[in-house]
């Protein structure tokens, strides 16, 4: 017998299979583009965040970036962004965040913008 709880939740992942979309805007720590996920069909934002791997304070940056986004992803509010999670490709030498995609929402001035980008 299964019991439900209306305060369980299960925190979003980042998608596995995606595919990169049209560039939405740059800002002060990479470019965040649309993206659409291949498994689920649902449209995302990435913010791409280039790193160096082999700098050790690179690294520990990028580290506080994932925990940041961890703690992100359990945030869940109709006034809060979704976030997703995130991947670290070594290849390309660069952290992408999933977030949720707001289309028509453009950041105005003296708005806090989690992603920093200008649109």
């Amino acid at each position: 017998f299964k019991t439900c709880c209306v305060f369980c939740f299960v925190a979003p992942q980042a998608p596995v299979n995606w595919r990169q979309g049209k560039l939405l805007g740059r800002g002060a720590f990479g470019e965040v583009y649309l993206c659409y996920d291949a498994d689920t069909g649902r449209e995302l934002a990435a913010k791409q965040v280039p790193f160096d791997p082999d700098c050790q304070e690179t690294s520990k940056e990028v580290n506080a970036l994932e925990c940041e986004v961890q703690l992100l992803k359990n945030l869940h509010h109709e006034r809060i962004v979704q976030y997703y999670g995130s991947t670290r490709d070594l290849e390309t030498r660069k952290l992408t965040i999933f977030v949720e995609f707001m289309p028509g929402v453009r950041r105005r001035q003296g708005c806090v913008c989690l992603l920093d980008v200008d649109c």
